[in-house]
């Protein structure tokens, strides 16, 4: 059941406000407080959970002086606040509202809270989520046990520590909706820490947090809780943590409740110059070991062996989706950046570079690829590379681990045969051009993305072969690796 006021088209932010049997004690409190805010441009929607006390009164009499409150009553019980609270998410995501604020139905906001944290979330584009701090304030029966007012448990944002104690509260943030929408909203599965989940999944989709180092929320202690009434999640009284409900690393990202089905959208480029028996034999490994779909895009470096005739007839065939043609060899950096700008990654989810040289060897890569991202998105992949000289498998590991079944690589450097990346990484980088060949621009690349925090990895149970080896490639091709030579000197300065 659901009623509404009037009231106007697309403020900034929406509030979200989950109750059920609390219109006495807490519910006036929370509703005013928010009514009371010095930023105005909101829309408050309140989702009743089944109540059995007279909470649509108390909302209709706010209502019938505030046309800025949107009221959802549930006719049966979920048992805890994910459910409404992702109903008010949805609510606000169809209404094309921005940002979207929570607040517990047991707690209350100072007046600048909405301020507050709107002015931070717009000096940085880039900012997904943003929060303050809280003044925690005990029942007057927990005052007499000797529990004192205090400042709550805060911290500057820091993802490894957000991975093993959460200081971040629900009332106390304010959150770009798509970003929530994206991720399926709060995980209806689990029923304790759930804000404590929804926060590491949006670090593990690699969005930005920002503290605003405020008192904004009065966060109120009482028997009631939902954290002290659900006993889950140990605690531990020397480490002073909580055992988390979930698990962080293989928690999918998107394990939300919302029917997000949305197919990831792959793109692979590939850079040619002569080797048309390589170029072949990529084709036709690529596409024979697996199923999920992806965009390929080809640039050639002034070909003379046929490649160029071969690229138009994969386009005509809808096996690429296009290619450019260079008169000559522009060089590695140069070449790739042309392909990212005919990609545009604003219009991918991942990017995958890839080497002619590279046979695929193993079934089902990407779907496995596109199953570690779904759990862990600040990474960036390869699977393990046969056929180099000196460097078995690639670069050196610095450790091993698993995310769900699959085994990992820990690496500090990722070769270029093979880097498949999220796209978003993209949006500001470029080779530089200084460098004609690839192996300095691979370990310009593996920086950048590690000083973003990404981390990088092999996946040891898939394999491609880097074909007929090095060796084998510089008896077939000699020509090329001279010019290969030749242009190496070129960089460090031996020619012009």
């Amino acid at each position: 059941m659901q009623e509404q006021n009037p009231q106007k088209n697309n403020p900034m932010v929406g509030v979200v406000m989950s109750t059920h049997n609390r219109a006495d004690n807490f519910l006036k409190r929370a509703i005013q407080s928010v009514l009371d805010q010095t930023f105005r441009d909101f829309l408050l929607v309140i989702v009743d959970d089944a109540s059995t006390d007279n909470t649509k009164d108390v909302v209709f009499e706010f209502q019938k002086t505030d046309d800025r409150i949107f009221f959802i009553q549930n006719t049966e019980n979920f048992g805890c606040d994910t459910r409404p609270k992702n109903q008010g998410i949805k609510e606000i995501y169809d209404r094309g509202i921005e940002y979207i604020a929570f607040l517990d139905d047991d707690n209350e906001w100072r007046q600048d809270h909405l301020m507050a944290l709107v002015a931070e979330v717009k000096k940085d584009p880039y900012l997904t989520l943003v929060y303050g701090d809280r003044w925690v304030i005990p029942s007057e029966e927990m005052k007499k046990e000797g529990m004192k007012e205090q400042i709550g448990l805060f911290h500057d944002y820091d993802p490894m520590l957000l991975k093993i104690k959460n200081y971040i509260d629900t009332s106390d943030v304010l959150v770009k909706t798509k970003a929530l929408y994206e991720i399926g909203g709060f995980d209806e599965n689990i029923k304790k820490f759930v804000d404590w989940n929804l926060w590491w999944r949006l670090t593990k989709n690699a969005k930005r947090m920002q503290r605003v180092p405020l008192i904004i929320t009065n966060y109120y202690l009482h028997d009631n809780m939902k954290s002290v009434t659900n006993k889950e999640g140990a605690y531990n009284p020397e480490t002073g943590l909580f055992t988390p409900t979930f698990d962080s690393t293989n928690c999918l990202i998107n394990s939300g409740s919302f029917k997000n089905e949305k197919v990831p959208k792959v793109a692979v480029f590939t850079l040619t110059m002569n080797r048309l028996e390589y170029t072949k034999m990529m084709f036709a490994t690529i596409r024979n070991t697996t199923s999920a779909p992806f965009d390929h895009y080809v640039v050639d470096n002034g070909s003379t062996d046929g490649t160029v005739d071969f690229l138009k007839e994969l386009k005509s065939q809808g096996i690429i989706k296009d290619f450019i043609a260079n008169d000559e060899n522009h060089g590695i950096p140069v070449s790739s950046n042309q392909a990212l700008d005919m990609i545009n990654p604003d219009n991918y989810d991942y990017i995958i570079k890839v080497d002619n040289d590279a046979k695929f060897k193993t079934k089902n890569w990407l779907e496995d690829f596109i199953g570690i991202y779904s759990r862990g998105q600040m990474m960036c992949l390869s699977p393990y590379i046969e056929g180099l000289v000196g460097m078995p498998g690639g670069s050196i590991r610095q450790t091993y681990g698993m995310v769900e079944d699959q085994f990992l690589g820990m690496v500090n450097h990722l070769g270029g045969i093979f880097v498949m990346a999220p796209a978003k990484i993209y949006d500001k980088w470029r080779w530089p051009i200084s460098g004609f060949m690839q192996g300095g621009n691979d370990v310009i690349f593996s920086n950048y993305v590690q000083n973003l925090g990404y981390q990088m990895a092999y996946v040891e149970n898939h394999r491609i072969e880097h074909f007929e080896g090095t060796l084998g490639q510089e008896k077939k091709f000699p020509e090329y690796f001279s010019e290969k030579g030749k242009l190496r000197r070129t960089r460090y300065g031996s020619e012009n």
